[in-house]
């Protein structure tokens, strides 16, 4: 039997369906966590994933979606049409012609899928999301709860990233399920599962480097012994780092010879940095904490590599997982850690690094009730108060440095055990591995799932005209009359141009445009209804019909191209 090629291969493969946005300003080039990991997780679908993916972009960026996806093809050698890119209106055709076999979320969006595939699709498929962040407030309403109220079915997981965030995001779930049911006399209960998954990290990038030769690259000190903090300068979202200056002036005073740095790397609000800074100057160490406002993402696996130690105290509910320390593990360095939610599952104490314990009470009942009072995003008060009530172990932490700082054996084993542990565990060809084996499993589950006509729009789908219509003073029909404008006849005899669009604009069919515009110069200046233009579209195979055709007639009217035909006096 004749192999088949990967093209062949691509072809047959089950169809994943996915939303994804590329990055579209400099601005999204800064490190963050949860932005890291979609675009990681996307790369490494493309790289290794056994599904091939339907990607759906919102409108005004399809073009720069398509481009970044087809440059991930070419880096990986992997055929052109693996991958497809559209936008958003492909799917309101319907979804059982799309061949989609199941469908991914990984910003961890719940209602977009679910409502998607409720209002859409006959045929069942599964639905996996990955949440990032559980602890806002606003999440309880957004998400948990319209997990309860949307269309979720035994197919369908919520994929978590650690352990932890799973028991965490249970309970959360529990706690909505019980308040709303007890105060709405209602039986609602989440009836989809929870599954471990980890995020990953591309080994090939994170890697061990000559140090010298990345330390001239940065330009920081050649001599000096480094330890590196990677990630938002945030106290109220990631980790107080103040406890770590006192460490930290504890291990410049007993190690003169070391000449301790701290690089303190990651974007973080002018007050937080402001603080920081104060804070180390207070502390006698100014000059020995450098704070890099602004790390970059294609150069962050160089600070891992420069680096003798990572260390990272975080202490916030609104940590999910943290990439950092398995990147910096990666590229051969000891994690130094706070023993809290995720990190629980990457370091391996006395191996890969150390965990330093943590400690907390129940002091929170009348943050909690404070939460009902802040919106988004002033909820993080919450948060930062919450986490000034976690305290970790400062008389450990100064000594697990300290042992990593006099012993460069220990540290050299440390570093090299890291690497194999992350290689091992967590490169992105194993998680996707496991994503692909979850899927299989989901999507066996289906077949005992009946097919479903479509149902009505789910209660958070607003129908706006509906709504809004007596904003208007008038309100076009059918039998409404439209005329060519003057600006409509230069286009058609390729004189004029058309106006531009708004970045995030849906994009304008030209196809449509000029069946449009056709249709009303047939008339040879006479009115014409709205329902024989709209017929015109239907009967077309070049132009859009339905809604997206009503709304180009609308944007031709709206800027002159056509025009209301006016009635004789």
């Amino acid at each position: 039997m004749a192999r088949k090629s990967p093209a062949e291969k691509a072809a047959q493969a089950p169809v994943l369906g996915m939303f994804f946005d590329a990055q579209r300003s400099p601005a999204d080039a800064l490190v963050g966590g949860m932005h890291v990991a979609i675009e990681d997780f996307v790369t490494a679908t493309l790289a290794h994933g056994e599904s091939r993916p339907r990607f759906f972009s919102s409108p005004g960026n399809v073009e720069t979606t398509r481009a970044e996806v087809q440059h991930l093809l070419r880096r990986w050698h992997r055929p052109a049409d693996v991958a497809t890119v559209d936008g958003y209106g492909t799917l309101l055709s319907g979804l059982d012609g799309q061949g989609i076999t199941h469908w991914h979320d990984i910003t961890g969006e719940a209602e977009r899928p679910f409502a998607l595939r409720q209002m859409h699709a006959r045929t069942p498929y599964p639905i996996t999301i990955t949440p990032h962040v559980i602890s806002r407030r606003h999440l309880r309403h957004s998400w948990f709860l319209q997990l309860l109220l949307l269309d979720v079915r035994p197919c369908d997981s919520v994929v978590c990233i650690s352990p932890t965030t799973r028991d965490a995001l249970a309970a959360l779930m529990g706690q909505v399920e019980e308040s709303f049911n007890r105060a709405h006399g209602t039986q609602l209960k989440y009836r989809g599962r929870f599954d471990v998954i980890p995020l990953g990290v591309d080994e090939l990038l994170f890697r061990e480097r000559d140090q010298s030769d990345v330390r001239h690259q940065l330009g920081l000190p050649r001599d000096a012994f480094i330890l590196l903090w990677a990630g938002r300068v945030a106290p109220d979202s990631k980790a107080d780092l103040l406890p770590l200056l006192r460490v930290f002036r504890q291990l410049v005073a007993d190690n003169p010879r070391q000449n301790p740095l701290l690089v303190l790397a990651g974007s973080g609000t002018d007050s937080h940095l402001r603080t920081i800074r104060e804070h180390a100057a207070q502390q006698g160490i100014g000059d020995r904490v450098m704070v890099m406002s602004e790390l970059h993402k294609a150069r962050r696996h160089l600070y891992y590599s420069a680096a003798d130690v990572f260390v990272s105290p975080i202490d916030n509910v609104h940590e999910t997982f943290g990439l950092t320390p398995l990147e910096a593990m990666a590229c051969g360095i000891p994690a130094v850690v706070s023993d809290w939610d995720g990190y629980r599952s990457t370091v391996i104490d006395g191996e890969t690094g150390f965990r330093i314990p943590t400690s907390w009470m129940r002091c929170d009942a009348d943050v909690s009730a404070l939460g009902s009072l802040l919106d988004f995003p002033t909820d993080l008060v919450a948060h930062l108060t919450l986490a000034q009530s976690v305290a970790i172990d400062l008389t450990v932490l100064r000594e697990r440095l300290q042992s990593l700082m006099s012993n460069e054996t220990l540290r050299r084993q440390m570093g090299q055990r890291a690497r194999q542990h992350v290689v091992a565990s967590f490169s992105w060809k194993q998680i996707i591995a496991r994503y692909e084996a979850l899927w299989r499993e989901l999507c066996a589950t289906t077949t005992r799932l009946k097919r479903r006509a479509p149902r009505a729009l789910p209660h958070t789908a607003p129908r706006y005209f509906d709504a809004f219509q007596g904003f208007a003073t008038e309100i076009l029909t059918g039998r409404s009359k439209l005329v060519l404008g003057e600006p409509g006849r230069e286009l058609l005899t390729g004189v004029g141009q058309l106006a531009p669009r708004y970045v995030g604009s849906e994009p304008l069919h030209r196809g449509t445009v000029e069946q449009i515009l056709k249709a009303l110069a047939h008339g040879k200046g006479a009115p014409v209804s709205i329902s024989s233009v709209m017929r015109t579209l239907a009967a077309s195979r070049t132009a859009l019909s339905g809604d997206r055709g009503r709304r180009h007639l609308m944007w031709l009217l709206k800027y002159g191209y056509i025009e209301r035909a006016r009635e004789k006096k």
